[in-house]
């Protein structure tokens, strides 16, 4: 099932227009990098990469994970300024970061 879902276009993930809280393990079975593609191209997205879980933090980490939920939900969606973002997001930020994050 891993191997081919889900397989959503990137363009379907462009029109989500709802909040969205992407979370992912720093030792998760889905690829950082991929957590960053969807986080990348939602347009209303935190990012959450969470140190030394993997896709089971809800059950390993659940006071953890549950306070991060929790946060998301109660507070107003707020995109990173501009200026931050593009930084974090233009060659060879982007590239460097990916390097770091998913060798």
């Amino acid at each position: 099932l891993l191997m081919t879902q889900p397989d959503i276009p990137i363009e379907s993930v462009q029109k989500i227009e709802a909040p969205v809280l992407v979370i992912a393990g720093d030792k998760d079975i889905i690829r950082t990098r991929h957590s960053l593609e969807i986080f990348e191209n939602l347009p209303k997205a935190h990012l959450a990469i969470l140190p030394g879980q993997t896709h089971w933090a809800p059950a390993t980490d659940p006071e953890g994970f549950n306070a991060l939920v929790e946060k998301f939900f109660d507070t107003e969606y707020t995109r990173p300024s501009p200026s931050w973002y593009s930084l974090a997001t233009t060659r060879p930020h982007r590239d460097e970061m990916r390097s770091l994050i998913d060798p």
